[in-house]
């Protein structure tokens, strides 16, 4: 399988990616599909397919603001963008866009 190609800015860390073409199989219908986190800007994108195992639901993309605590990453707020789609094409575009936008500190 391959890995849906991104754009990541410098200062970007891929925490989790499981976020692969192939059409949506039921491995993939996961809530954990991928965590990327800036911590200069202290934002965390997450994605995901919601409802989890339904071929009925969508992936959904989160950025949040988090805080940190003890233990690397602490509380989550906001969320302070989202966005949903079916189309694997146009996660890949607007979570580009997120990062685009977190790196220049316009989100």
């Amino acid at each position: 399988m391959e890995l849906v190609p991104l754009k990541i800015p410098s200062g970007w860390q891929v925490d989790w990616n499981k976020f692969f073409y192939g059409g949506i199989l039921e491995h993939d219908l996961s809530e954990n599909l991928l965590i990327l986190i800036n911590q200069t800007y202290h934002r965390i994108i997450d994605l995901g397919w919601y409802p989890a195992s339904k071929p009925s639901g969508e992936y959904c993309i989160v950025v949040a603001e988090f805080s940190e605590g003890v233990h690397g990453l602490g509380y989550w707020s906001g969320p302070l963008a989202y966005f949903k789609s079916k189309d694997i094409h146009s996660i890949q575009e607007k979570i580009n866009e997120f990062m685009a936008e977190i790196s220049v500190g316009r989100l």
